[in-house]
């Protein structure tokens, strides 16, 4: 057989299992010597280590000569290698994605699990938009003050009865009433903070422990602590209200005092009694009527927007509700509100924020029920569509007292939400509310102490004793011929709202029967327009000029599970009564400031005025000569905010709540400010009014065998002040200028000392066309103007029956 010519195949596989080892062997060593080579070759391109350190010597030495050479210049590789890059300048830009693109098609839960339909907390919604105003005005007031000596309350009755006839079928209850708001215990005056400052003056300037100056240096008038403003809401709301514009920072010290609840009137028809009630109820059976007077009131008002709507959405989901329908039957009830508070001081030496009180819980109830409650005759009654937003039965808006409109108005609600709101009431042609049915819808509610019930003049007496202008609108309760006094608390007040049982919607039961109705806290609510948030108000009547007032606030609300546990997930959330929202900081802190201001006067006006006043008379020469400027002297205006002033040795005051301004003539080198006779309208309880009234007493003695000399006219006021008038230029010219006699009057330029030890010079030409001194001298021309207009008929006393002697039948505290 003949052999095949073809060379066999060589079959890899076979290869590898016969020379396999030696193949890998051959593989391995070729790599080992390539690695080698590269070893050998790179070993002989590294540098001397020894010349790399000398190198980098060498460069640290001429870098370090170059930092310390002043005509060294950066080299363009030294300016590059500082560039930032562009990333770190421009920032990062991330692009979101859009949900869109990922588009889910699957349910997110689980639908076979079932929800756990048992009820939860519901969440407390805060506050939102609020205002914080700064009110000075007076209110009308019984003369009712504490006798220091005993303790004890003592009230102002007239002893001569001038006003109109009583019903004494209602004396009992008038006496009824007054006595139980005299057993409230009077505040005792808590220790003020500390101050800082001290200043100089004149011995027995201004009230003790109250420094004379109010902020750091340089603050122009309106000024509060750098970067805050004196007042307001959230962004977008003007700051504070009418009025807030004058104020500010002012060295010349607080000239109007603290108001003194102690001390006694001078009305010579007023006499003190206990107020007790068969005391009073005697005094009242005998014609001696209870004195209206006024009392100064400075407060700070917090108006805020409770959110009613998203806190029924908040019920709906908690609740598992179907709808907002549904959750309005829930409620929601609130129980006021809770507030804290923090005082804060500029220091005037250094400009630094002292806190003179931290975050502490602040009682305004007590302060209200103490200064406020026992003295108003009756409250500011919200009608109209601000009505729809205020809540008293759920003591979410203390009532204001009813004030003196001639000497300012309360500040309107500039919130925006209520604002809109009221403009689409307007538009469905809503009907405002009147009094009468605010005052109808909370008759038979429980209210805290009943501070929350708005009252007029025939629940507090002041209808039955000073006339139908204290009346007020109607209630159910006088239509039925009952006496309108509400019973005086006594013991334990009840909580708010009635307690005791669970709480459900209409139908879950009445106050008498564990349970009540929510609907009826929202009774009268508009039909065509959804009320969306109410209204909360508190008023802070303990505020003093100087300091610096922040506020936050919490509200209080009835828990709907309380006491149902079988129907909440959680057992222990149905045994909390009440909830509270989160804290609210009203950022916005109030300053209130001194309320003083010293102006360059005009000494043309001033010499044209005296001479009117006192000219027309020869018997009072020597009077107008006592009070004309002379020619050594410049004519300084005084403006401060009073709320009394002082009338004798003896500690009597008379309450005046307005802005005063005084013209007083002054030499170089004298105190700025003295004793000074001015036209002042104070409180007169026969005519019921402000009217003018000059001092009885003899100034300017008669002489012997002369016409009995003529007295200065109006009421001496303390204006005194620790500035000193240092030098003034202008005033009375004369003199000869060339071959005439030259006799003017030229504008002032005063240079003052102020207290902080800072001069500062005052010009008249400026000073008199200042805004904050117009509006002063607007408001106190038009006050004293329209006190002029009154007669009043007490008697033939020269004075017009007003004496600072000590009233007849009464005793000195």
């Amino acid at each position: 057989m003949a052999k095949s010519s073809s060379k066999p195949k060589m079959d890899p596989k076979q290869l590898l299992l016969n020379k396999g080892e030696y193949l890998a062997l051959g593989i391995g060593g070729f790599a080992l010597l390539v690695l080698l080579i590269l070893g050998v070759m790179t070993l002989a391109q590294t540098e001397d280590p020894q010349k790399i350190a000398k190198d980098l010597t060498q460069k640290a030495t001429s870098l370090r000569s170059r930092i310390n050479d002043p005509n060294a210049q950066p080299t363009p590789q030294d300016l590059e290698a500082v560039q930032v890059p562009d990333w770190v300048e421009k920032g990062m830009v991330f692009k979101p994605a859009d949900v869109r693109d990922f588009p889910v098609h699957t349910p997110l839960f689980d639908t076979v699990a079932k929800p756990d339909p048992r009820k939860e907390r519901p969440f407390v919604v805060p506050i939102r938009q609020y205002q914080v105003d700064l009110f000075r005005g007076a209110m009308y007031s019984y003369d009712i003050i504490t006798d220091p000596s005993t303790g004890k309350s003592l009230i102002g009755v007239m002893s001569e009865k001038k006003a109109g006839s009583h019903d004494k079928s209602k004396a009992k209850d008038i006496a009824r009433l007054l006595a139980s708001r005299g057993r409230v215990k009077p505040k005792k005056d808590a220790p003020q903070p500390k101050q800082p400052g001290g200043g100089f003056g004149p011995p027995g300037f201004g009230p003790p422990g109250f420094p004379p100056m109010g902020g750091p240096p340089g603050l122009p008038p309106g000024s509060g602590p750098p970067g805050l403003p004196p007042g307001g809401g959230p962004p977008g709301l003007p700051p504070g209200g009418p009025g807030d514009e004058i104020g500010g920072y002012n060295p010349y010290g607080s000239m109007g005092g603290r108001y003194d609840t102690s001390a006694q009137r001078v009305e010579k028809v007023l006499e003190y009694i206990p107020l007790e009630e068969g005391t009073l109820n005697d005094a009242l059976s005998k014609g001696k009527v209870p004195a209206m007077t006024v009392m100064p009131l400075r407060a700070i008002i917090v108006h805020a927007e409770v959110p009613l709507k998203l806190q029924r959405e908040e019920f709906k989901r908690a609740l598992r509700l179907k709808d907002i329908s549904e959750a309005a039957r829930y409620g929601p009830v609130y129980d006021g509100f809770v507030v804290q508070r923090r005082i804060t001081q500029i220091n005037p030496k250094d400009g630094k924020v002292i806190v003179r009180q931290d975050w502490a819980d602040y009682d305004f109830e007590k302060l209200y029920m103490e200064i406020i409650w026992p003295r108003k005759l009756a409250d500011h009654i919200e009608e109209g569509y601000i009505a729809y937003f205020v809540r008293y039965d759920m003591a979410l808006a203390l009532p204001l007292p009813q004030i003196v409109e001639e000497l300012g108005t309360y500040p309107e609600v500039r919130l925006p939400s209520i604002v809109e709101t009221i403009q689409k009431l307007q538009k469905a042609d809503e009907k405002p509310v009147q009094a009468s049915e605010t005052l109808k819808r909370l008759q038979g509610t429980a209210t805290r102490r009943d501070l929350y019930k708005p009252e007029t003049g025939r629940s507090t007496g002041a209808a039955t004793l000073y006339g139908s202008g204290f009346t007020g609108p109607g209630t159910p309760d006088d239509a039925a011929g009952g006496t309108g006094f509400p019973p005086p608390p006594v013991g334990p007040q009840p909580p708010f709202p009635p307690a005791g049982g669970p709480m459900g919607p209409p139908g879950a039961g009445l106050p008498g029967a564990g349970g009540y109705d929510p609907s009826q806290f929202y009774a009268g609510m508009p039909k065509k327009v959804e009320i969306e948030h109410l209204l909360l108000r508190f008023i802070d009547v303990d505020v003093q000029p100087g300091f610096t007032y922040e506020y936050r606030i919490r509200l209080r609300l009835r828990n709907p599970n309380f006491n149902r546990p079988n129907d909440v997930a959680n057992p222990a959330d149905a045994k909390v009564e009440f909830l509270e929202s989160p804290w609210t900081t009203l950022d916005r802190p109030i300053t209130v400031p001194p309320e003083s201001f010293l102006f360059a006067g005009d000494v043309s006006d001033y010499r044209k005025r005296i001479d009117e006043e006192y000219g027309k008379d020869r018997n009072v020469r020597e009077l107008r000569e006592l009070l004309q400027v002379k020619e050594s002297q410049a004519v300084v205006e005084l403006a401060t905010w009073m709320e009394q002033v002082r009338t004798d040795s003896g500690g009597k005051r008379e309450p005046v709540g307005a802005w005063v301004l005084a013209e007083i003539p002054t030499g170089r080198g004298e105190y700025i400010g003295r004793k000074h006779y001015i036209k002042l309208p104070l409180w007169s309880s026969v005519a019921q009014a402000y009217v003018l009234r000059e001092i009885p007493d003899k100034v300017i003695p008669t002489r012997p065998g002369q016409k009995e000399a003529s007295q200065p006219k109006g009421w001496m006021v303390e204006f005194s002040t620790p500035a000193i008038l240092v030098d003034f230029e202008g005033g009375i010219f004369r003199g000869r200028v060339g071959n005439k006699d030259v006799n003017e009057e030229a504008a002032n330029e005063m240079l003052v000392l102020r207290a902080d030890g800072k001069l500062e010079v005052r010009k008249s030409q400026i000073d008199q066309n200042d805004p904050v001194r117009k509006k002063i001298a607007e408001m106190w021309n038009k006050w004293v103007k329209a006190a002029e207009k009154r007669q009043v008929d007490e008697g033939s006393t020269p004075g017009g029956g007003f004496s600072p002697r000590t009233p007849p039948g009464g005793s000195s505290p």
